[in-house]
Formats: C-alpha cells, structure tokens, sequence
C-alpha cells in the first residue's frame, strides 16, 4: 500500500474539488462550491480525511457532527486509486471517529449506489428507512394562506440541528425560518440561499435541516414549508426541495396528496451500534427533515 490516510486541512480543499470532479466525471466549473467543505471542515475537522499518493490528494471524506449524531457526508476516490482499497479505507476511519464521538453514526446513499450500500452493510451498517425528496414550485406555496398552528410543547432538537444551522446561517448558506405560535415555537428549518455547486441554476432552493412538532394533520410541517417556499420565491427560486425520511408515511402522504412530487429516493444506513438510539430518537413526537448530504 503505497497510500495514506491523513486528516484533511484548509489547503486541500481545491485539490479535492478536483478529485470530486474526476470520479464523478463532470467539469470543474460544475465542482462543488468550497463553502460547504469549509463547512464540514469547521464542524468536524478530526473527522474530515484525505486518501495521499505521492503527496497528491486522490482521495477524501468529510463528516458533520450535530448534537449526538455523526453523519458521513460526501466520500470520493479518483477513478485511478478505485480498485485499490482506498474508500473503504477512508469509510473505515470515518467510522471510528464518529464512533467515538456520537451516539448516532449514519450514512446516506442514492438508490443507484448498490455496491457501495453493500459494501456498508458489510462494514456493520443497517438500511433502515429510504429518504424521498420532494418538490413543489414556489409560486405554489406562494399562494396559500398560513394556517395559525397551535401548540403545546416546543420541538426538542433530536438530531441537535440547532448548531449546524447556526453554523450555516452565520456562514451565509441559508436562511433559518422559524415557526412562531402564541404559546411556544413550533419548529425551525434551513433554507440554503447558496448552490451546492459551482455554475448551478438558481432556479431551485434547498431545505436542509429542520425540526417541527409532528400531528396527525401535519399542519406544522404544512406551514413552514409555505414559509419557506415564499422566501425561496423572494431568492427568484423557481422550486423548493426537501428530503422528508420514509418513517413520516402520513406526512409523506399529505405532502404528495397536497401536490409535491416525488423527484428520487434515497437511503438510509445506521450505524449497528447505533440503531436502538437512533430508534429512540425517531419515536419522538417531532418531524426530523435533515438532509445531511454535502
């Protein structure tokens, strides 16, 4: 093995915007915008790392910690080093930091990466619930009226959301919309007002992260979706997305009946280790709708 793995710095975040791009054969005016990797960098930098050959960098992961929860983000091999044991060396290491520092490790996989869940599968993860990303025009949700919410009790941070979108709104990545009551608050969500990539339309809005108490109507997460659709008009978005976990079937149900669609599904692996806590964590009365992806 004449590669290493080290832990990632500032300065290889150009280089590995360059590996992104080889593996996944697209040009570099469509790489992944830098701020996001800053991002990660900053929330976890012990468990960012770089696959080296040579001094050159072919190889990284990035992860974000949010509350009690590890999440390994976006993982990527040039296409020379594939074959050679490198990603699931950098899944590896990924896998004893946020062991050791979270309750909860998870990973987050397209439909299409069938090899790639199975080899995470084999490393100790467990498929658990597909995630479906959704979508809905802006100019739709601009037109409904805001039904007043009541409630009783103020969401509690689950996945400990709260500083992540702290992060990113002070990172100038989004937008945090709150969802106010007379009697308390009844959920918080992050809209990105930057692309994820480079050369990107801005004819879309992403909702990454978010919190809200959870009823049989789904009237909460129904409200601050409008919210956030109407802001996301403001930003010239032409479509709104989020990513809302299989667990929520009456919300998912009330969403499509309501009129957002379906765009893809992906899936979700927990963590062996860590599933009767992440368990515990979806059987609260609250909607997680965190797209944790970079």
């Amino acid at each position: 093995m004449d590669w290493q793995i080290r832990l990632m710095r500032p300065d290889d975040l150009s280089a590995i915007t360059n590996v992104e791009c080889t593996a996944l054969h697209i040009s570099k005016d469509k790489a992944r915008n830098i701020s996001f990797l800053k991002l990660a960098l900053e929330n976890n930098p012990e468990g960012c790392f770089v696959g080296e050959l040579g001094g050159c960098v072919v190889g990284y992961v990035i992860s974000l910690i949010t509350g009690n929860a590890g999440w390994i983000g976006s993982i990527e091999v040039s296409l020379s080093q594939g074959g050679n044991g490198m990603k699931l060396a950098l899944l590896t290491e990924v896998i004893k930091q946020l062991s050791k520092k979270a309750a909860i490790t998870a990973i987050q996989l397209p439909n299409e990466s069938v090899r790639f869940i199975q080899k995470c599968v084999e490393l100790g993860f467990q498929i658990v619930e597909p995630q479906i990303v959704l979508s809905k025009k802006t100019h739709l949700l601009s037109s409904i009226k805001i039904k007043p919410v009541v409630s009783i009790m103020e969401p509690e941070d689950i996945f400990g959301i709260t500083d992540i979108i702290d992060l990113m709104e002070k990172s100038n990545l989004g937008k945090i919309i709150s969802l106010e009551t007379e009697k308390s608050p009844a959920g918080k969500l992050l809209l990105e007002t930057q692309p994820r990539r480079l050369n990107s339309s801005n004819g879309y809005s992403l909702i990454t992260f978010g919190n809200i108490i959870r009823n049989l109507t789904a009237q909460p997460l129904k409200s601050i979706l409008t919210i956030a659709g109407k802001k996301a008009a403001g930003l010239n978005s032409e479509t709104v997305y989020i990513a809302l976990n299989g667990f929520y079937r009456n919300e998912l149900q009330i969403l499509i009946e309501s009129g957002w669609k379906v765009n893809k599904i992906s899936q979700r692996l927990i963590y062996k280790k860590s599933i009767s806590k992440y368990k515990q964590a979806l059987a609260k009365p609250f909607i997680d709708i965190s797209q944790w992806s970079l």
